[in-house]
């Protein structure tokens, strides 16, 4: 179970970070987690939602049953998912996360 994710900012394709993003380029959203425990079959993922909270999508990084088969405690995962704008132009919100099971099958 991760301790705290820390967001990075979007970043283009170049790997510098941007605020602003336009319709139809390729970004990448980088957040990194720090785990206080194990956790298995760890996904890291992000959702993007307008601004009165409604989710319009998001990406997990592998399917169920598919990834970091184990994240030890103390360690640091530092993510990188790919984001293409297909947004109409607006202000939006990206949460980021992680999907794990620990040793007690949370």
């Amino acid at each position: 179970m991760p301790d705290f994710v820390q967001a990075i900012p979007f970043e283009n394709e170049a790997g510098r970070p941007v605020n602003v993003l336009r319709r139809g380029a390729l970004y990448f959203i980088c957040f990194r987690v720090c785990f206080e425990r194990d956790a298995y079959g760890v996904r890291p993922g992000m959702l993007i939602k307008n601004v009165v909270g409604t989710e319009l999508g998001g990406v997990v990084s592998e399917p169920r049953g598919h990834g970091i088969e184990v994240v030890r405690a103390g360690s640091r995962l530092d993510v990188r998912l790919p984001f293409r704008v297909r947004l109409a132009p607006e202000t939006y919100f990206a949460n980021v996360g992680v999907v794990s099971l620990t040793d007690e099958g949370e």
